[in-house]
């Protein structure tokens, strides 16, 4: 009998924070900006 190791519920997949930055014409600086 072969049962799931997990159950992933839809609960389990929403993320507990979420970061909004605007980056209007700040190509050069997103990737420096996820680095920190």
């Amino acid at each position: 009998m072969n049962q799931p190791l997990m159950e992933v519920r839809p609960a389990d997949l929403v993320p507990e924070l979420s970061v909004v930055i605007p980056t209007f014409n700040e190509c050069g600086n997103v990737a420096p900006l996820v680095e920190r």
